[in-house]
């Protein structure tokens, strides 16, 4: 049976690992989960999979949980140090790291240093500190294993037959609000030039896209672009200097356009 810590159980991907450990209970043992503000979900975790710790945000939603969850012998610990303790955990031989942006980098680069494999869904992680975490992990032993979006089908294609074969991996990129936009038009693109807001009416799946929207028009979706064009190098996909120039004048382009 694998001992499994999840860091940010509460998302989507969290939420999917669990939903195999269910599926699965003679396979998997649930240690550790982390979470931001969802404690109420949480909660509901903790009383199904019985992990051995948790920890949240701040210590105010520790304590909410700890009162949710009375009776429970998990552990409730908080903040960025607890998050680490999860990701360090001794039982735990595999770590699923799903916290969304660069505040998950550090509980992965902690799960690395204690030798765990990773299953990693947080692709700001390798963005930030790509160099640091496959070096770290090639000194503890830690398996990195990329399990969503576009690293995820690169890494199995490349499994399903020999490496030396393939000469390079192209990915394209959605292109958000200028998908349609020609080479001529993105010359004189600025901020001005973004679609207008969505109307935010009541209801949470509104907001997610009004959201989603509106990060796409303040970014220009450099963000996303971004992560997609430089993290597949960190599993050894076309890293050659003639590739890194081009996409460092594809990120440097991006970032003038949200800057002017």
């Amino acid at each position: 049976m694998k001992k499994i810590s999840i860091l940010g159980s509460t998302g989507s991907i969290g939420q999917q690992t669990l939903d195999v450990v269910s599926q699965h209970p003679d396979k998997f043992r649930v240690i550790g989960l982390t979470a931001g503000e969802n404690i109420q979900l949480l909660a509901e975790q903790v009383r199904e999979f019985k992990p051995d710790a948790v920890s949240v945000r701040d210590k105010s939603l520790a304590d909410s949980l700890r009162e949710m969850i009375n009776g429970e012998k998990t552990e409730i610990l908080h903040g960025e140090e607890g998050n680490c303790a999860v990701a360090g955990m001794e039982e735990a031989e595999q770590v699923v790291s799903s916290i969304v942006g660069a505040s998950g980098l550090l509980p992965t680069l902690t799960a690395v240093k204690a030798g765990k494999d990773i299953a990693l869904a947080n692709k700001e992680s390798l963005v930030v500190a790509g160099e640091i975490i496959t070096r770290e992990a090639e000194k503890h032993g830690s398996i990195i294993i990329p399990v969503d979006s576009e690293h995820s089908a690169i890494f199995q294609a490349l499994e399903c037959g020999i490496r030396s074969q393939v000469k390079r991996i192209i990915l394209t990129a959605s292109g958000g609000p200028f998908l349609n936009a020609s080479r001529e038009e993105m010359e004189d693109v600025t901020r001005r030039s973004r679609p207008p807001s969505p109307h935010v009416e009541d209801g949470e799946q509104n907001y997610d896209r009004f959201r989603y929207t509106n990060e796409q028009r303040i970014r220009g979706n450099r963000g996303p672009l971004a992560l997609r064009v430089f993290r597949p190098q960190h599993f050894g996909v076309d890293s050659s200097p003639e590739h890194r120039s081009l996409y460092g004048r594809i990120y440097r382009r991006l970032t003038d356009i949200t800057d002017e």
